[in-house]
């Protein structure tokens, strides 16, 4: 992998819906990070990012790497994956 590039790796066995999965670990592909799309607002508006410091599920530099990649404003949280359920206060 070359410098300052990201890898996604999914556990498929801890999923508890299957239906995501297309394949086996190995086609487990992350291209969700590379895919060129037109006409999404994070490119015109301005943006925000929580950042799940807690997360077990998607790694925080995963998270802030996303982040900054689209300019967004983030804040970061003590939290799990999903930070309106863990810490709805926030």
């Amino acid at each position: 992998m070359a410098e300052g590039q990201l890898a996604l790796l999914v556990e498929t066995n801890r999923m508890h819906d299957r239906s995501y999965r297309s394949g086996g670990r190995d086609e487990q592909a992350a291209d969700l990070f590379t895919q060129k799309l037109d006409g999404v607002a994070w490119r015109s508006k301005p943006s925000s990012y929580i950042v799940a410091t807690k997360d077990r599920t998607v790694q925080p530099e995963l998270q802030r790497f996303v982040a900054k990649r689209m300019g967004a404003t983030t804040h970061e949280v003590a939290s799990s994956h999903v930070p309106m359920l863990s810490n709805p206060r926030w």
